[in-house]
């Protein structure tokens, strides 16, 4: 259990970090509200859905190396990159505390809201995760 437990939490944070990816993001600055859920196979529970809020600041929609944080952002690498009009894609690999490989995907329907898959397979399985973001206004200081 230990090990889906690095997994999930590994998750939540590709899930608030990497929603600020870009020069050219069509995310806004601001409050936003996340909800992931998360699919393992393997896993001996199903999680339910899990929903945050985070600020995003124009920092970390300007440059992605600031979009990482967490325990993943000293061994995490984001390589293949890409914005094709208003959908974000890349890769990703993570070498500690455990091996990781996966894509992610972000579509924004419009600068307030967006949708997108991230899959990873690691030691303990494959698992997808979904989210669904929505800016929620300015944030709070």
């Amino acid at each position: 259990m230990k090990r889906y437990g690095f997994v999930v939490l590994m998750g939540v944070g590709m899930a608030f970090s990497w929603a600020a990816m870009a020069q050219q993001n069509p995310m806004q600055a601001g409050s936003w509200e996340i909800r992931m859920e998360m699919d393992m196979p393997n896993a001996p529970i199903k999680l339910p859905p899990i929903t945050q809020t985070q600020c995003i600041t124009q920092e970390q929609i300007d440059d992605p190396a600031k979009a990482l944080s967490g325990p993943q952002a000293e061994s995490c690498e984001i390589s293949d990159y890409t914005v094709d009009g208003n959908t974000m894609s890349w890769s990703m690999a993570c070498s500690q505390p455990e091996q990781m490989t996966g894509t992610g995907q972000m579509t924004f329907t419009d600068a307030n809201t967006y949708t997108g898959v991230v899959t990873l397979s690691t030691s303990a399985g494959n698992m997808t995760m979904k989210y669904a973001g929505k800016r929620l206004g300015a944030c709070e200081k």
